[in-house]
């Protein structure tokens, strides 16, 4: 009778606990949790962010939406060391490489890796303490909600932002001048400021800029050793007219000629020692270019803002993210302002829309507590690190590294001890004049201290990359010092004992166990509680089942199909601003202007308002740009297919884990769509990235006329031809390279010598007029560039695929994104191919990794259907208004356009007309 009574009550309370679940699962279902709003469109790109970022490897690696796949599923990878499991976990072998600083090929790996596999740290792998990733990759999880950023596919396509500001992000710029005012660290007020793809672009623009006096001699630039090498390999690879590189500025401080104008690269702190640096030159011929990209409060005291009149600062050093490629640059002049800004303009049409959206998330993520939470975490772990680097080498007096005083700090208004990016590193035996192969015997790969301007006895150890990397760069110091003199005995560190087991044997104990039956129940009793105990239980499953279907709604299927977590905050506000329409005549964006708080609508041309309803009937149609917004309705078609969210750690180093700056998914994706479209051979080809077709049209120019020849290389092209071509030459003023208009003048000139090297552009279809061309120019001397950016079903049929030598293509006119600024190029020589990866590394350390992410994400949506979807609308929409505007034109005869023959395109495998 009691065990009945027993089954019951378990039976009931079962009963009751799930239908109080159930009411909170209905409640959170369709009331509760207001901040977890229903998303649509860019659920699928959260989802995707967040089932890659679950990925742990163990803490010693990382997956990326652009990383590699095994069997379709990302798989991790870090910055360096060997090859583990397939979560990072472990590690075998050795194997050191050197490297030449501005070499991109030779490989930087220090160890041997299997495509697919996890990459992690090992105390009997070789240490790279070469690179100078700032990996501050420990603060960017802790705020993952803040610092995502999600990506409409209909982002920022145009070339320009508006007329006022056609490359800049003017929320961005805000938000720059925020930072320097809560740092202190800076002087904005009455400055411009112009960006660039990282410091390194700016530097030369800033030196191109400061060298246009039209003087007679080339400016001279000098720098203080130890100084940054790229100083001097940009300036030595540009080759320019205007300016030279001349060493040391000690050579020229008690000069005497004024006759020559001098560029001073002044960087503070200095890289690599740390010290803050003042310039050493003055007057009227003297300029200076002060590079701060360390002068913030991870790396250096800050005793007062910076107040000169050209100033660098990149986003790498402040944020860590160097793969962004973001830097800008306070200028006081504004005539060197508009310099500095026509430079990245002509160079690539600015920086990437998709990173300076990034940039500005960032930015107000490094506001939020005025600073406080990145700069002090920033500092603590610089400083740590710098503690335990000195305590290692405190007893050796073979080994010293930069004594660096504690400063005042106007940030954390207090002294502070150094906490500097790099260890500058010096041998002091005598023997020991060789210090890059001493630490490279010990497993310790740093930067040699000649690159520097400095003597081999120093190498720059950086300090900045993530924790395994330090963890076993002091390891190894440890081991070194142990070692000094022979002295003390090497102790392998394998002192872990077995750990040692006590065992009790059991103890037999009996016991008698009696078990007390009741004979006698009552069996009408019995059987009232058996059906009780039924009926108890056939609720119980049901209601069981009504917890099934809610939590397969919430978590499983349905239209919520995951609950998502950091994600969900950067969805919902590009949900948010996505959804304000503008009245179908403007759009509103992430980084856009706001009112109150709040995005307002960007309009098209003639039309304003604040919902962009007020056409402006006088206002003239803007024919102007190749801006390819036709495919705008496209994306926002596939808008679940083409967003993508970029988590705050996305991609921080500098350089994928292969150490090139190139995504090989992204290879492997455009490698399938030229497949696809018919429009190019890839097969014995190299592949290149650049910013848009226009960095790659100078890459390659540059890499072409580099022969060593006694005259320049001539440029020629067809009239009419894109006035990039001309302007780009005209403005660089390279010592290689001249521009000498159309090639017929040139093929006829009966004063040309015959080993005269030639420069052909060949722009198939041609732009302006889209006719399908081929070179003019033949013979030993001559080399062609093929300027293939239209040759898309969009444009033009696609008779054969392009076959030649150096071919380059944009995703502007494939995708419409023009203001993401990707292009590539397809090259069959190696050394051209080297060239301009040469010229690629020292112009902007390649192109921005977020935008190598959107493109990614672009080309898969191409590739889905086999490119039916984007080329059949795309055509139809061109084709459609070329009909439209020659049926206007058909009776005029004042105006006429070009006559375009229908023919047969490969990838539709008909006859088509035109659609230029």
């Amino acid at each position: 009778m009691e065990m009945v009574k027993l089954q019951s009550s378990k039976y009931a309370f079962s009963l009751v606990s799930s239908i109080v679940l159930n009411l909170l699962l209905l409640f959170y279902l369709f009331v509760g949790d207001n901040s977890r709003k229903l998303l649509s469109w860019g659920s699928r790109a959260a989802a995707e962010a967040e089932a890659v970022a679950s990925l742990s490897c163990s803490g010693h690696g990382r997956a990326y939406l652009d990383g590699l796949l095994v069997d379709g599923i990302p798989v991790s990878s870090v910055e360096i060391v060997l090859q583990g499991g397939p979560q990072g976990s472990s590690a075998s072998g050795t194997w050191p490489t050197t490297r030449a600083f501005g070499d991109p090929m030779t490989p930087l790996l220090v160890g041997k890796r299997v495509e697919g596999a996890c990459v992690a740290s090992n105390p009997d792998s070789d240490l790279e303490a070469f690179s100078h990733n700032p990996a501050h990759g420990s603060f960017a999880p802790l705020h993952a909600a803040s610092s995502a950023i999600l990506v409409a596919g209909w982002h920022r396509m145009s070339y320009s932002f508006d007329e006022k500001s056609p490359i800049t992000s003017q929320e961005l710029e805000k938000h720059i001048r925020r930072v320097h005012a809560i740092v202190g660290n800076a002087v904005t007020d009455q400055r411009f400021i112009v960006f660039g793809a990282g410091s390194t672009q700016l530097l030369n623009a800033a030196v191109h800029a400061l060298s246009l006096d039209n003087t007679s001699s080339p400016s001279a630039v000098v720098v203080s050793a130890p100084f940054y090498p790229a100083y001097k390999e940009q300036t030595d690879f540009f080759d320019s007219l205007d300016y030279k590189f001349n060493g040391d500025t000690s050579m020229w401080k008690n000069t005497s000629d004024v006759s020559t104008n001098v560029i001073e690269f002044v960087t503070s702190p200095n890289n690599p020692d740390g010290m803050l640096r003042k310039e050493v030159l003055q007057g009227p011929s003297a300029r200076a270019i002060h590079d701060h990209a360390y002068y913030w409060p991870h790396f250096t005291a800050i005793p007062a803002p910076a107040d000169e009149d050209v100033m660098v600062f990149t986003l790498s050093k402040l944020t860590g993210h160097a793969g962004s490629r973001f830097g800008w640059a306070l200028v006081k002049d504004e005539a060197v302002y508009q310099q500095m800004l026509k430079y990245t303009d002509e160079n690539c049409f600015g920086v990437s829309r998709d990173t300076q959206l990034r940039a500005l998330k960032l930015l107000k993520v490094v506001l939020e507590g005025e600073g406080r939470e990145i700069f002090g975490f920033a500092h603590k772990t610089m400083s740590d690190r710098w503690d335990k680097l000195s305590e290692a080498l405190s007893s050796s007096k073979r080994f010293s590294i930069q004594d660096l005083a504690p400063q005042y700090c106007s940030f954390f208004q207090r002294v502070r001890g150094p906490s500097p990016a790099y260890a500058w590193f010096r041998c002091e035996r005598e023997e020991d004049k060789d210090c890059h192969r001493v630490l490279s015997d010990a497993g310790i790969i740093g930067r040699r201290g000649t690159l520097f301007g400095a003597g081999s006895r120093y190498v720059r150890l950086s300090l900045i990359k993530r924790q395994d990397d330090f963890d076993l760069l002091l390891l190894r110091m440890r081991k070194l010092v142990a070692e000094e003199g022979r002295v003390s005995t090497i102790k392998v560190a394998n002192s872990i004992k077995p750990t040692t087991y006590l065992q009790c044997s059991p103890r037999r104990v009996m016991r008698k166990m009696c078990v007390a039956t009741e004979q006698n129940k009552d069996k009408e009793h019995s059987k009232m509680g058996k059906i009780r105990a039924l009926s108890y239980t056939l609720c119980l499953l049901a209601s069981i089942g009504l917890n099934l279907f809610f939590f397969q709604n919430l978590y499983v299927g349905g239209k919520w199909k995951q609950q998502l977590s950091w994600s969900q905050r950067a969805a919902a506000e590009a949900e948010a601003v996505a959804s304000l329409s503008c009245s179908g005549h403007g759009r509103a964006y992430l980084d856009g202007s706001l009112l109150d708080g709040k995005p307002v609508c960007e309009c098209n041309t003639c039309f304003g308002g604040p919902d962009c309803s007020e056409f402006s009937p006088e206002c003239p149609a803007d024919a102007d740009s190749g801006d390819p917004l036709f495919l705008e309705p496209f994306w926002m078609q596939h808008a679940a297919g083409s967003a993508v969210l970029v988590a705050g750690w996305h991609r921080m180093s500098y350089s994928f884990t292969d150490r090139s700056f190139i995504s090989q998914e992204l290879k492997k994706q455009i490698l399938k769509v030229h497949a696809i479209a018919k429009n190019a051979v890839t097969d014995g080809k190299y592949i290149i990235y650049g910013a848009g077709s226009t960095q790659l049209l100078s890459a390659a120019v540059y890499a072409l006329s580099m022969d060593n020849s006694s005259s320049p290389a001539n440029l020629v092209a067809s009239i009419p031809y894109y006035p990039v071509y001309r302007i780009q030459a005209e403005f660089f003023r390279a010592d290689e390279f001249v521009f000498q208009g159309d090639t017929s003048v040139w093929k006829n000139a009966s004063d040309v010598p015959i080993n005269n090297n030639v420069i052909e552009f060949v722009t198939s279809p041609n732009n302006p007029d889209g006719s399908l061309k081929k070179p003019v120019l033949r013979g030993p001397f001559v080399k062609t560039v093929n300027d293939h950016a239209y040759y898309w079903p969009h444009y033009t049929a696609i008779p054969a695929p392009a076959d030649e030598d150096l071919m380059i293509f944009t995703a502007s006119k494939l995708t419409g994104h023009a203001g993401s600024r990707f292009g590539w190029a397809l090259v069959k020589d190696e050394a051209v191919y080297q060239r301009m990866l040469m010229y690629m590394m020292l112009s902007s350390m390649g192109v921005s990794r977020d935008t190598q992410l959107r493109a990614l994400k672009l080309l898969k949506v191409i590739s889905e259907g086999n490119g039916r979807g984007i080329f059949e609308f795309s055509y139809q929409t061109m084709s459609e208004r070329w009909e439209k505007l020659s049926k206007a034109l058909s009776k005029s005869k004042r105006l006429s356009i070009q006559q375009t023959a229908p023919q047969y395109c490969t990838f539709f495998q008909k006859v088509r007309g035109p659609s230029p």
